[in-house]
C-alpha cells in the first residue's frame, strides 16, 4: 500500500512542522502531479479533505494507509498477495491472440492510456501503450505493440490515462539547455582521491575480532574462545538482564560493545538514557550506533563504533563518521565485493558471518513469528521478534570465513562473526569456531552480494 498523511496534515501544522516530503521515486508524472496537488489543495483549505482523500484513491497509486501515525499496532498495511508497483488494477488477462489481449471491463481504457503487466509470479513487469481499444461484449479488446511479452492470467495495472490530468499540467515553456548524460561525474576520481586522503589511517594495527549476541546464555559460551570485542544488542529486555547480571558485566565489561537498536521511539529515550548510564558506571565504555543520532546519546570520551545499518559503504561516509569521533565502523551488509575492494580502511569491520535481514520493523507481518515464508524465487526467509522490532531473516547465512585470505588482500581484516538470533548452543559454536580457525565455508550458506568479483 502507499503511505498518505492526508488525515494528519492539519494535526502536523498544529505541532509545528512547516515542511512536508512527497516522494515521486520510480513514480509517473501524472502520480507525482495528483499527489503534490492534492496536498497543496489541502494546505490551503483543511475542509477540502474529503475531496482530496477521494482523488488520492484514483491517482493511479495503490491503496492508501496511515501507516503508524495511527497506531503502532496496525495490520493490512501490506497486501502480500498483490504485485509492487504503482497502478489501478483492471483485472487479468483473459486471452491472447498475437497482438490483441482481452481484458475483463472494469475501467473503460482509451488509445494512448499506458498499462503495466505482472507476471503470474508476482514479479513487476513491463509497461506498454496502448495502441486501441475496443469493447466486445463483457471484454475489452487492447491492441498493444507485436512483440508484447503478455500471456493469459497475467495481471494489468492502468498508470496512465492519455484524457487524464495532463489537460491541468502547465504549458509554460520552459528553457533549458540540454546536457549530455554521464554515469559518472568527470572529477569523481579527484574528489574521491582528496577524501581518502584526508582519512585516518592508523599503521600497526593488529586484526581484531568481534562477536555479536542478542541473548545473555552465550556469555558462558563465549569464555572458551580469545577474541577482541563482544558487541550485545536487543531491546529492553534484553538490557535489563544483561544489568541484572553483574558477574557478567565484570567479566566482559572491558571488551563488551552495547549496541542500540535501529529504532528508538521518542518514549524511549528516557530509558536508553538511563540504561547507558548504567553501564558506564559499571565501567563499560564502547557502544555501538544504529543511527548517526545515536552518537549523541553516548558519554563523551567513550569509544563508538557504528553498525552496517549506517551504510558507510563510500570514503565520503567513513569521514564523515571520523570527523565525528568514531572509532570504528561496519561495513554494509548489502554491499558488494567491488565496491569493497577499493574502499578498505584499517578501522572497518567485516561481517563474514550471519542471518542478513530483509527488512527490519515496529510493525509485525501478516505471518506468526518463526514462521517461513518464500519469494518468487523460492528463497526462504523466517520471521523473529527481538526488542519490540520485527526482523524478516534470511534462512541461509551468510559465509565468508573461506574468504579471509581475499579480503585481507584487499585490506580488510578485522571480522565480525553474527550469533544474533541464533540459539546457543556449544555445539554450534564450536562448529563456527572451527570453520572460522579453518577458512572453511559453512554448509547451506550464501555468499550474498560479494560472490561478485570473485573467481
Amino acid at each position: 500500500k502507499d503511505f498518505s498523511a492526508a488525515d494528519y496534515i492539519e494535526n502536523f501544522s498544529q505541532l509545528g512542522i512547516a515542511s512536508l516530503k512527497i516522494e515521486g521515486r520510480m513514480k509517473s508524472a501524472e502520480y507525482v502531479f495528483s499527489a503534490v496537488n492534492s496536498y497543496r489543495t489541502l494546505l490551503d483549505d483543511y475542509r477540502q479533505l474529503p475531496k482530496v482523500k477521494d482523488d488520492l484513491q484514483n491517482d493511479m497509486g495503490r491503496e492508501k494507509t496511515p501507516f503508524l501515525l495511527a497506531s503502532v499496532n496496525q495490520k493490512n498495511i501490506i497486501v502480500s498477495n498483490r504485485p509492487s508497483g504503482t497502478g489501478t488494477l483492471l483485472g487479468s488477462v483473459n486471452q491472447v491472440k498475437q497482438d490483441q489481449i482481452f481484458l475483463p471491463i472494469t475501467v473503460e481504457l482509451d488509445a494512448g492510456d499506458k498499462i503495466r503487466v505482472h507476471n503470474q509470479k508476482g514479479a513487476e513487469g513491463v509497461s506498454l501503450s496502448i495502441i486501441n481499444c475496443q469493447v466486445q461484449g463483457k471484454q475489452q479488446l487492447i491492441s498493444l505493440k507485436a512483440d508484447h511479452p503478455v500471456k493469459p492470467g497475467d495481471q494489468v495495472f492502468l498508470t496512465s490515462r492519455k484524457k487524464g490530468k495532463q489537460k491541468d499540467w502547465s504549458k509554460i515553456k520552459l528553457d533549458v539547455k540540454p546536457v549530455r548524460f554521464q554515469k559518472k561525474f568527470t572529477k569523481a576520481g579527484a574528489i574521491t582521491a582528496k577524501i581518502k586522503r584526508s582519512l585516518p589511517t592508523p599503521s600497526n594495527q593488529a586484526p581484531q575480532l568481534y562477536y555479536r549476541i542478542n541473548q545473555l546464555e552465550w556469555l558462558n559460551i563465549l569464555k572458551t574462545i580469545k577474541f577482541d570485542y563482544l558487541i550485545y544488542t536487543g531491546g529492553k529486555d534484553e538490557f535489563d538482564q544483561l544489568l541484572e547480571s553483574r558477574k557478567q558485566l565484570q567479566y566482559w565489561k572491558s571488551r563488551l560493545i552495547i549496541e542500540l537498536p535501529p529504532f528508538i521511539p521518542n518514549g524511549d529515550l528516557p530509558y536508553y538514557e538511563e540504561m547507558i548510564e548504567k553501564c558506564h558506571q559499571v565501567g563499560i565504555q564502547h557502544w555501538m550506533a544504529s543511527h548517526f543520532s545515536h552518537k549523541s546519546l553516548f558519554p563523551k570520551g567513550d569509544q563508538v563504533f557504528s553498525n552496517s545499518t549506517v551504510w558507510a559503504s563510500n570514503y565520503a561516509t567513513q569521514k564523515q563518521l571520523f570527523d565525528l569521533d568514531y572509532s570504528g565502523f561496519c561495513y554494509s551488509l548489502e554491499d558488494d565485493i567491488l565496491n569493497l575492494k577499493i574502499i578498505p580502511h584499517p578501522q572497518g569491520i567485516l561481517t563474514l558471518f550471519g542471518q542478513i535481514p530483509l527488512f527490519i520493523s515496529r510493525v509485525k507481518p501478516d505471518i506468526r513469528t518463526g514462521e517461513s515464508l518464500s519469494d518468487s524465487k523460492d528463497y526462504q526467509f523466517n520471521l523473529k521478534e527481538k526488542g519490540e522490532l520485527y526482523y524478516l531473516l534470511g534462512e541461509k547465512p551468510l559465509c565468508l570465513f573461506h574468504r579471509q585470505d581475499k579480503m585481507a588482500s584487499f585490506g580488510i581484516s578485522n571480522h565480525l562473526i553474527d550469533l544474533s538470533f541464533y540459539q546457543p548452543s556449544r555445539k554450534f559454536f564450536k562448529a563456527i569456531t572451527y570453520n572460522y580457525q579453518n577458512k572453511l565455508k559453512i554448509p547451506d550458506s550464501i555468499l550474498f552480494n560479494h560472490k561478485a568479483g570473485f573467481k
